[in-house]
C-alpha cells in the first residue's frame, strides 16, 4: 500500500512537471523539449542551452531590479534597533516598512507556509524579518525573500547559507520565476490535498479533504 502511494506521488508530479513544460513552450511558441526527465526523482534538467538563456534573464532581472531606488537603500541606514528590556527589535525610522510583495507573492514563491504566517501572525513574521535585517545587516526586501524561504524549508536554506558562505552564487529569494509561479500553487492546492485525503481514506484518519 506504501509502494502504492509513493508510486502516485511520483506520477503526480511527473505529470505536473509535464503540464507545466508543455504549456511553457506554447506560450513561447517552440514545441523543442526543453529537458531532460531525471529518471528518478521526477525532476527536469535543462541542457545547456536553456541554462545559458535562464542565467541571462536572472542576470537581466538582477541588473534592473538594482536600479530601483528600494533596491539601492543603504542597509546600515534602515537597520532596526533592539529592544533588550522587552526583547523586541524596532523598527528603524527610515525604514518605510513595505515588503516587496504581499502575501500571494510569498504563497507563489514559497509556497503556503510563509503565506500562513503573514496572514495569522503577522506581529511575529514582521520581528523575524526586523531581526534578520538587524542580524544578517540586509535591507527589508532582501530580508522578506530570505524568511519566506526559512519557513518554507529551514533546512534546505541554512544549507544554502552555509554554502553561500563557502563561496556559493548568493540566492535572491525574492525572484519569483515562471515554473515556481504555476507548481508552487499545482502543489500547494491539489497534489499536497490529492495525497493527504488519499493517505486519510486509506489509514482511516478523519473525513478526507477530497473526495477520493
Amino acid at each position: 500500500m506504501i509502494r502504492s502511494i509513493l508510486l502516485l506521488v511520483f506520477l503526480l508530479s511527473s505529470l505536473a512537471d509535464s503540464l507545466f513544460c508543455q504549456a511553457f513552450s506554447s506560450i513561447h511558441g517552440t514545441h523543442k523539449s526543453q529537458t531532460a526527465l531525471f529518471a528518478v526523482r521526477g525532476f527536469r534538467k535543462p541542457y545547456k542551452e536553456r541554462m545559458e538563456i535562464n542565467e541571462k534573464k536572472r542576470e537581466a532581472k538582477r541588473l534592473a531590479k538594482e536600479s530601483e531606488a528600494r533596491y539601492q537603500i543603504d542597509p546600515r541606514s534602515v537597520r532596526p534597533s533592539y529592544d533588550t528590556q522587552n526583547n523586541l527589535y524596532i523598527i528603524n525610522p527610515n525604514d518605510d516598512g513595505i515588503y516587496p510583495y504581499d502575501p500571494i507573492g510569498s504563497l507563489l514563491r514559497q509556497g503556503p507556509a510563509p503565506f500562513w504566517t503573514r496572514l495569522t501572525n503577522a506581529d511575529e513574521y514582521e520581528q523575524g524579518i526586523l531581526k534578520y535585517m538587524y542580524n544578517a545587516k540586509v535591507n527589508r526586501n532582501e530580508a522578506t525573500g530570505n524568511i519566506d524561504a526559512k519557513i518554507n524549508n529551514v533546512l534546505d536554506w541554512q544549507y544554502q547559507k552555509r554554502e553561500e558562505m563557502k563561496g556559493a552564487p548568493k540566492v535572491d529569494y525574492t525572484e519569483l520565476s515562471e515554473k515556481d509561479a504555476i507548481l508552487v500553487p499545482v502543489w500547494a492546492f491539489c497534489i499536497t490535498p490529492l495525497v493527504i485525503s488519499i493517505l486519510q481514506k486509506t489509514f482511516h484518519l478523519g473525513t478526507p479533504l477530497l473526495p477520493v
